[in-house]
This record gives C-alpha cells, sequence and structure tokens, in this order.
C-alpha cells in the first residue's frame, strides 16, 4: 500500500518537461485500469488519473481524452485537462483541473422529485457517454 503524500514525475507528451505532482489521496481504483488521486501540482488542486493496464492503457487513456475534449466541444461542464504524459515507470496521465463543491449525476438524480425529471437526466448522461464512445 502507497503512503501519503508521495511524489508524482510525469513527463509531458507535448515536450519534454517534467512535471511534478504531489499525491496526497487515492479517491478510486478502477480494477485493472486506473488509479485517480487527488493531487497538488505547485498550488493548484488538480485529479490525476495513471491508467496501468499492461495492454489497454493506451487504449484507455486515449478515450479518457477524447471525452474531455467532446464534452468541451459540445459545451458541456468538465474538467480542464492540464497536461498529459508518462510516469518514469511509463504508465500514462491525464492530469485535470479539481473542481471544487461539484456534483455528481447521482446528485442530480437525488434533487428530482419526479420519476420523469430523473428519466430525462438518465437520457442525457447516457448520450454524453454513448458520444465518447
Amino acid at each position: 500500500m502507497v503512503e501519503f503524500p508521495f511524489q508524482l514525475l510525469i513527463k509531458r507528451i507535448s515536450g519534454e518537461e517534467e512535471e511534478s505532482l504531489m499525491c496526497t489521496a487515492l479517491l478510486r481504483v478502477v480494477p485493472d485500469s486506473r488509479e485517480i488521486y487527488d493531487a497538488q501540482w505547485g498550488d493548484r488542486s488538480v485529479i490525476a488519473k495513471v491508467f496501468f493496464h499492461k495492454i489497454n492503457a493506451w487504449r484507455h487513456f486515449k478515450k479518457e481524452c477524447r471525452g474531455l475534449r467532446l464534452l468541451q466541444e459540445r459545451g458541456l461542464s468538465s474538467p480542464e485537462l492540464l497536461f498529459t504524459g508518462r510516469t518514469e515507470d511509463g504508465r500514462w496521465v491525464v492530469v485535470v483541473e479539481r473542481i471544487e463543491d461539484s456534483s455528481t449525476v447521482l446528485d442530480a438524480l437525488g434533487e428530482r422529485a419526479e420519476k420523469a425529471a430523473r428519466l430525462d437526466l438518465l437520457v442525457l448522461v447516457c448520450r454524453a457517454c454513448k458520444a465518447t464512445r
């Protein structure tokens, strides 16, 4: 088990610069795919998604970047992609801004009392998910 905080060094894809993140907490693990960390990049709070699957990491990484780009192109609220790169051991990383006080789809569903309103929201979410595939 990793002890927090720890430093994660990332070599940017778009150049030779190396960035340093201080990972402060593990937010989520997607089995056989990625780990998602709460981190600090200088004085900025960020989220780092580290893709580690031996065979599918590159595909998952590209899919994540594409999904963020499509959300922004459609004018949907999404975190800003700050940079991408690789760790010293070759894992792919996507670093996005941390959105403070954000809500999840589950939060939004809970705020809708009527069944029809919840169903409408789920349809929108499914369409957005389908568009990112």
